[in-house]
Order: C-alpha cells, then structure tokens, then sequence
C-alpha cells in the first residue's frame, strides 16, 4: 500500500483541493508574491508524488521554472500530496510531475498548484501578475503529454533538424511520410490549442519542450522553420496537406511573431487577428490571457466577477489613448466580438446613456443611396449565392438607433502620423477624430426616431455605384459608411447640423456582367443574387471623404457583432 493510500485508509487524510484549500493556502497571497512548488525527488519505487508549497516575493527574484501544459479533462484524476495533505489533480499534469521529478528538489510555479483556485480575489491579482511570473522564471518548462502517435520518432527528427540546415538536399537523408506525419501530430496536440500558452512562451526567457522523456528546445524548433524555408522537399508526406500544416503549425507563428517584436509588447489587433481559435475554458480568459502581451491591456482590471460583456466595453475603452485606435476601433470591436466567441451581448440602452461611455471613430463615405428595390427574386439563377445573400440581410443588416452617436463631416486621416509601435498617451482622447464631433455629444438634439418604413431589409444602389442591403428604414439620400479593413458599413442620415445612426448595411460585391445604367432592375438583381455577399474598405477607398463620428458601446457592438 502506499503512503498516500495508507493516510488516506487510515482516515488521516481526506481532503481534495477545493475542501483543503483554506490548510493549504492560508488567508491568501500579499501583492507582488507568489506561491512555488518544491517537487520533491523519488525516494522509493513506490513513493508518491511529494510537494511544498511556499510564498516568496517576486521582488527578491527566486529562482524557479514555470510549467505550461494543458490542463485535461476534469474526470481524469489522480492524487497527490502537497504540504502533507491529499489533493487531487488532472491526469496531465500527474504526468508531468511524474517526468518532471528529479534525484533532488525542483522549484516550479504551476497554476493549478500555486494559485488558490477558490479564491476568485486572489485568482484576480495573480492572473494579473502572471505575465511577470512567466518572465522572472529561468525557464518555461512545455510538458506536451505522455508519449503516443510515434511522439517518440518526432521528438528526435525536430532535435536532428539542425543538420538538414548544412547538408546538401541530394545527398542529406529526408524525412519519410511516417516522420512528417509524426511531427504534424506532435504540433497538433491539445496543448497548441491552449489560448494561455501565448502568453507564457511569448514571454519566456528560455523555453524547453518535454514529450514523455525526449526534450527539445526552441533552437531546434527553428532550425526544423528554417529548413522547410529552404528546402521543403526534405519532408516528403503520403499527400499535400503535411508540409504547409506544419509551417503554419502555432509552434512556429509564435517563434517567428518572438522574433519579430524581440521583447516589445505585441499590438493588441495582431493578437486578436492571430489567436481567435485558441481556446479557453472561460471566455474571459481569451482576454486575460493576452492581457501581459500587450501595453494596450497593461490598465486592464483582472476581474472574474465582470461579465464579457464588461470586459469587452473595458477592452474598447482603454484603447481611447492609443494612436491608432480612431482609425481601427470597429475594426478591433469586431475582431474582438469573434475573439470572444460571439458572447457579447448588447449593451443595456440605460446603463450607456447614463456612463456616457463614447469612443471615437473615422469612416468613409461610400456613397449616397439613390434607389431601392425588393430583396427577393426567386427567379435568381445560382440559388446558393441567393441564400448566401439572405444569410448576410438577416445576419447583419439591422436598424439601429442611438441618443448618443453621432458623426460629422471631416477629421484627420488614420494612418497620416501612423507610429505602431509606440503606444505614448496623447492629451486628448481619439486624436484623429475632429473636434465638433465631441461638442455634438454635449448639446444633443431632440431625435425624431428614424423612420420604421419597411421592415424588410432592401437592395440599394449608391450614386458611386455601390450595391448592397440595407434595413428597411433606409431612406434615398442616406449615406453609406464605411471603416477600414472591416465589412462593416452604417447608413447615415444627416439632421439638422450631424448625422445620426439609421442602421448597418452591407456591401455586395458587382457582378462581372452588371449593368451600372439600369440601376436596380430586375435583370441586374438577378444577376446580383448570383454574386458572393462581401466587401471590404480597402487602401484606395481611403481616399474617399471621411467622416468623423462618436459611437456608444451598444452602437459600436451592434455594427460589429
């Protein structure tokens, strides 16, 4: 029998986590500390795994490595003993203590161990600090999981990567399908899919790979890059698929994205653009987890008691002093709702009005609209483009009106004084916007609701050109707006001296064979149902006049979402 089952029989010890978290943890951690976990070494064939856990102040830089793994799933369980009582942890990490265990004591930092999960202030304030945590550690161990799927055979290949860098492709030994497809499995796993591994090997000084008991580190990692840059054919896979999975595999993006920034914090929009798949178990943690990367989020309040919601509107109201946010707010707005897998909900009218919380945009003037016609046209020829099309109307094109919201001709053009890479405070908030859009938002005029009209969405020609969809409340003489780099498009209604929010719309791209002179008769809609439904503003359409605009958070969540 062993120790922990003798303890456990004799009655001595029954805790897991959650009910010995209070013996274990005590009252909680103190700013700037933190907990390390001393495993300690094998004493007997039989031993089981032994930890202790003890607080030390960052200040006094301890020396300890920080582990990064995947948690697993949660009825995969094993015991252990940490300060001399029971607690039960996931399959996975069992494992990793099991190969990570030494003939002596090894400082770790683990989060499942050294934060008290229980304890959702302490959660919060650690969470803030993990960054620093992942930076101050010697090195970041990777523990990949137990051995499987020829592991084994990849582990060597991606170590032996450095001589394919020296030997000619003739004469060299390349790697056969069973080792491509190894590899591809190896970078496949659970772990890559970890949204909070970004953070912690992004900013780890030293990173080392473990997978069951072969190791690698990120030298061979970039060497295995940098000889498929040069000569793919070293990997020959059974089909196509291999190579080009493997040199867009995570592993790699994120060693090349290292490179790239060399220590500087990352811009927020490039970690929205480049990490939406990775998962969490908590939404929030899509932003949390980033939050270390990136000096826009450095004011970010680490809060596991807010809402997405919340956190979203938190998010967007800390970029209103970064020099690029004016010209990319609807942009980040968007790619942050698909970031936070689509569970922001809009926000309450009220509580808006009442907080006053407005950001500031510049957009684009498409066009004004000229003519209308009816949606449907069951006559269309290619009846998927036509779903495609009525997928759009009813996804994305909505009335939308707002007490707060407002826009105005003129402001300065995004990207004109562009400087992405310093993210200084500037004296007044959305600098590119103009000035006047700001006094509209303190004298407010008595809205007359833009009219209801239809409540089907209808085509619109522009008298640019520009075709699309638009909410039924549309009127000729409306504009359509436009926002860089996004298919996000508001119609616009001017009033009295600005404009007010009528609703989104969307672009539709032309059809080859449309006919800009007949404008929307039933020809050329039949032959726009046959046309793919999307557009963006691109670099020429800048060009156009541009207009500058104050949006409330619910204005800015329902263009985008």
């Amino acid at each position: 029998m062993s120790g922990i089952d003798e303890l456990a029989a004799s009655g001595q010890l029954k805790f897991s986590i959650g009910l010995a978290a209070d013996a274990i943890y005590g009252s909680g951690l103190a700013t700037g500390f933190i907990r390390l976990l001393t495993l300690h070494p094998l004493t007997s064939p039989e031993d089981q795994i032994r930890c202790t856990l003890a607080e030390v102040s960052l200040d006094r830089k301890p020396r300890y490595e920080a582990l990064s793994y995947a948690w697993g799933l949660p009825k995969d369980e094993r015991q252990i003993l940490v300060n001399g009582r029971i607690v039960t942890v996931r399959e996975n990490l069992y494992q990793a203590l099991v190969h990570l265990r030494k003939d002596k004591d090894r400082f770790l930092w683990i989060d499942a161990l050294c934060i008290n999960q229980q304890n959702t202030l302490e959660r919060n304030h650690q969470v803030k600090q993990m960054g620093r945590v992942y930076e101050n550690a010697w090195r970041v161990l990777v523990w990949l999981g137990a051995e499987k799927d020829g592991s084994d055979e990849a582990m060597r290949c991606i170590a032996s990567a450095r001589s394919y860098l020296s030997i000619a492709p003739e004469i060299s030994e390349r790697f056969g399908p069973g080792s491509a497809h190894a590899i591809l499995a190896l970078l496949e796993r659970e772990y890559w899919q970890r949204l909070w591994i970004i953070q912690e090997l992004l900013l780890a000084k030293e990173a080392r790979f473990q997978c069951g008991a072969q190791h690698i580190c990120w030298e061979d990692l970039a060497n295995l890059d940098t000889a498929m840059e040069t000569n793919v054919s070293y990997f020959q896979a059974e089909d196509e698929y291999a190579n080009p999975a493997m040199y867009d595999a995570l592993p790699f993006r994120l060693m090349r994205l290292r490179r790239h920034y060399n220590g500087r914090r990352i811009p927020l929009w490039d970690l929205l653009s480049g990490f939406s798949a990775s998962q969490c178990v908590d939404v929030r943690d899509k932003i949390y987890g980033l939050a270390g990367l990136t000096a826009e989020l450095a004011d970010l309040d680490i809060d596991y008691s807010k809402s997405t919601t919340t956190i979203y509107m938190d998010v967007i109201h800390l970029l209103r002093y970064s020099n690029t946010a004016a010209g990319r707010i609807v942009d980040i707005s968007q790619r942050l709702q698909e970031h936070l897998n689509g569970q922001v909900t809009t926000p309450d009218p009220s509580s808006i009005f009442a907080a006053k919380l407005v950001v500031g945009s510049v957009g684009y003037n498409m066009g004004t609209i000229t003519g209308f016609s009816a949606l449907e046209y069951p006559g269309a020829q290619d009846m998927r483009h036509f779903r495609d099309v009525r997928h759009i109307a009813e996804a994305t094109v909505m009335p939308i009106f707002s007490g707060m919201s407002y826009g105005v001709h003129g402001g300065i053009r995004p990207g004109k004084y562009r400087d992405i890479e310093n993210y200084q405070l500037h004296p007044k908030p959305w600098h590119y916007v103009h000035d006047s859009v700001w006094l509209k938002v303190l004298t407010p005029i008595k809205h007359i609701k833009p009219g209801e009209g239809s409540t089907q969405p209808q085509l619109f020609v522009t008298d640019t050109g520009e075709i699309g969809i638009a909410p039924g409340n549309a009127q000729a003489t409306d504009i359509i707006c436009g926002f860089f780099r996004t298919n996000v498009f508001a119609v616009l209604r001017w009033m009295s001296d600005r404009y007010i929010f009528v609703g989104r719309a969307a672009l539709i791209q032309f059809p080859r064979d449309w006919d800009l002179t007949k404008g929307l008769d039933e020809d050329n809609v039949e032959r726009l149902m046959c046309t793919e439904p999307s557009r963006k503003v691109t670099r020429w359409q800048r060009e156009r006049p541009y207009i500058s605009m104050a949006l409330d958070m619910r204005t800015l969540q329902l263009l985008t979402r």
